[in-house]
């Protein structure tokens, strides 16, 4: 049928190819990164109590590049998120054929 060939020759040439798995992949190292570094927050925040008063402000400058990082968890989201849509659309013309 007409429908088949079309779908047939829309298959065998792609003209955009996205890797979802990579997607989401690079989401959860992104996640892991995050994690890792929230992990070395809360290993910083107990040095508090051991350090001197002149080690205090290199502890305080460091601690205040540490923490739960929004733009790594922004990006992390939309990887996935775009990732999701383009697995969603797919499906959505697979369904018409």
């Amino acid at each position: 049928s007409k429908i088949n060939s079309g779908y047939k020759a829309a298959t065998s040439n792609p003209i955009i190819r996205v890797d979802t798995a990579k997607l989401r992949s690079y989401a959860d190292r992104l996640e892991k990164v995050n994690k890792r570094i929230i992990s070395l927050d809360k290993r910083m925040d107990k040095l508090y109590s051991k350090v001197g008063l002149r080690d205090l402000f290199d502890l305080l400058e460091a601690d205040l590049l540490t923490g739960s990082n929004k733009k790594i968890l922004n990006c992390a989201k939309y990887l996935d998120q775009t990732a999701s849509d383009f697995d969603k659309v797919e499906r959505n013309i697979i369904e018409l054929f």
